[in-house]
């Protein structure tokens, strides 16, 4: 059974507590979804909205984050490859694909087709004129109260902004796939947005903060960077970090341990890292 809350309004469009200079406050972000989506909820009347009582109280969860590397058209016809994707993705309760770069959606509803025992939540196209990118989130075991768009005119591409619950924790997840040569730029406008914020925020995705493109940490100094500089989470012949989990003090706390999942093909060139959290702590 596969739920889609945007569609059966199960999302709240209001904004967490983060600062309002870069929060795109429309609610478009929180309602309008792909029109493919609306297909599969005509095409699946068994479809139903989650519920606090679908969830179990759970003592930890996982949140993942995978960088497919243009999932798009191609990729959603090769089924060994959609299959593949995930067998690597099933035992997340969050697990998010970034750099999906499907323009007409036929490649996300393959994917959802395939993976019906999951939420899902698909963002708005994000990126600049010339290329744009949308995140995909499939979920379980914990209930999505609200998304938008941290809407920066510093950040090419713009974060994802999720608020979950899952046992006693309530946590806001920011998704991001920073642009190489704007790191540093895009982790400034990221920290100014969440400076003196009330929620546990797990910041996670490619942030490209690795290697040439992020020599010196000098962004969110005070947060948890749980994946070491020291650490691989590219496929290819380069040893860098680009890809992180990244807490602030209030989310510190449930933190228990990261992994990296390096059973890649070359389909990507992006392990996938994931976050072990303790969601008993409130």
């Amino acid at each position: 059974m596969m739920t889609i809350c945007l569609i059966l309004g199960c999302i709240d469009n209001r904004n967490p507590q983060f600062n309002k200079t870069y929060w795109n406050t429309s609610t478009q972000t929180t309602q309008q979804i792909n029109y493919v989506y609306r297909e599969i909820l005509r095409n699946n009347p068994v479809i139903t909205e989650t519920t606090p009582t679908d969830i179990p109280k759970t003592k930890t969860i996982t949140i993942a984050s995978w960088n497919l590397q243009r999932y798009g058209p191609a990729k959603g016809h090769n089924i060994t490859l959609i299959n593949y994707y995930i067998s690597k993705i099933k035992d997340y309760d969050i697990a998010i694909l970034l750099e999906v770069t499907d323009e007409n959606g036929d490649a996300i509803r393959t994917l959802a087709d395939h993976f019906r025992n999951r939420s899902i939540f698909v963002s708005n196209r994000v990126g600049t004129p010339g290329y744009k990118e949308q995140y995909i989130v499939f979920y379980k075991n914990v209930i999505l109260k609200r998304t938008s768009l941290m809407n920066s005119t510093d950040i090419a591409r713009y974060p994802l902004v999720m608020e979950f619950t899952s046992g006693n924790w309530t946590f806001n997840v920011i998704a991001v796939h920073l642009t190489p040569e704007k790191v540093s730029k895009e982790l400034a406008a990221i920290e100014h947005e969440t400076f003196n914020t009330s929620s546990d925020i797990v910041l996670i995705g490619d942030l490209n903060a690795g290697c040439d493109y992020y020599t010196k940490r000098k962004n969110l100094l005070n947060w948890t960077w749980t994946i070491p500089d020291t650490e691989d989470t590219t496929s290819g012949n380069t040893t860098c970090a680009y890809d992180r989990i990244v807490l602030n003090t209030l989310a510190s706390p449930n933190f228990i341990n990261y992994g990296v999942m390096r059973d890649v093909t070359t389909e990507t060139d992006h392990y996938l890292i994931y976050g072990v959290f303790n969601s008993s702590i409130q």
